[in-house]
C-alpha cells in the first residue's frame, strides 16, 4: 500500500484538538533514513507484571449478551472487548478476520499516549510492520463516539484506509468523532468497547515511552521502551 497505517508521525487536526492539543490518529509516509540512522528495537528481557482484569460490564448483560466478544491477551493482563456488529459490521468483520488469521499474535502496543489512547495491531516486538489486507470503507458515521474505553479503527488521513490497526480511547476524545469540526467530516470508526480490563489499559498508559525507528526506518513516537506485547487475540468462544 502506498500509505502505511503508522501513527509514528503525529498529524495535528488544525483547530480540532482544543485545549489539550491531543494528536489525532493519522499517518505519514516514511522519511528517508540512512543505515546509520535506523535500528529495529528488540523486546526487553524484563517481563511485565500481569494484572487481574476488573469487570466493567458482565458478558451476560442483556445489552451485549448476543454480540461477539474478543480477548486481547497482553503481557500486562487480559482485556475483553465487545464488538458492535450492528453499528460497524464491516469493521467488526475485518477485525475478526485478522484475529482468525493470527495477525495480532506477538504484536505490540506501539503508540501509547497518557490521557489519549493506546494503539496496537500493526508491529511485531521488533517493530517490524505486519502485512495487511486491502483497506475497508469508513463507518464512522454510525452514532458511536470515541468515548473512554471504546475500540476504534486507526487510519491515515484517507477515511477509507483502515486495515489492521486499532486503538483504545483513554478519555472521551470527542474531536475524533464524525462531524466534530464540520458537518459530515469523517472521524474515526468506533467498533467496540472494553468490558473487562480497563484497569490494564490504564496501566499500559503509564509505561515509559520514547521515539524509536521501525524496522523499515520509519520514525515512530510514543513507543514503549519496554514493549507491551499483545500475545494473542481470540474470539471469546475460541479462547482457551
Amino acid at each position: 500500500m502506498a500509505q502505511r497505517l503508522i501513527f509514528g508521525i503525529m498529524i495535528i487536526l488544525a483547530g480540532a484538538c482544543g485545549a489539550d492539543d491531543k494528536p489525532a490518529p493519522g499517518a505519514s509516509a516514511a522519511t528517508d533514513q540512512t543505515a546509520a540512522d535506523t535500528q529495529a528495537v528488540a523486546p526487553a528481557a524484563t517481563p511485565r507484571t500481569r494484572l487481574e482484569a476488573t469487570i466493567q460490564t458482565p458478558i451476560d448483560d442483556p445489552a451485549i449478551a448476543d454480540k461477539p466478544k474478543a480477548i486481547i491477551t497482553t503481557s500486562m493482563g487480559d482485556i475483553m472487548v465487545v464488538l458492535y456488529t450492528d453499528e460497524a459490521p464491516n469493521s467488526v468483520a475485518n477485525f475478526i478476520e485478522y484475529v482468525e488469521g493470527r495477525q495480532y499474535t506477538r504484536t505490540i502496543f506501539h503508540r501509547v499516549i497518557p490521557g489519549f489512547m493506546i494503539q496496537g495491531g500493526g508491529f511485531s516486538s521488533f517493530l517490524e510492520q505486519r502485512k495487511t489486507r486491502a483497506p475497508i470503507a469508513y463507518e464512522g458515521n454510525n452514532g458511536l463516539s470515541n468515548d473512554r474505553g471504546t475500540l476504534a479503527m486507526a487510519r491515515t488521513q484517507n477515511p477509507n484506509s483502515a486495515t489492521a490497526q486499532w486503538y483504545i480511547n483513554l478519555d472521551d476524545n470527542a474531536f475524533l468523532n464524525h462531524g466534530a469540526r464540520r458537518p459530515d467530516e469523517p472521524g474515526y470508526t468506533v467498533f467496540g468497547r472494553v468490558i473487562a480490563g480497563m484497569n490494564i489499559v490504564d496501566a499500559i498508559a503509564t509505561v515509559e515511552t520514547s521515539d524509536q525507528f521501525a524496522g523499515n526506518g520509519q520514525p515512530l513516537s510514543n513507543v514503549p521502551v519496554d514493549p507491551v506485547v499483545i500475545e494473542k487475540v481470540q474470539m471469546l468462544e475460541r479462547a482457551q
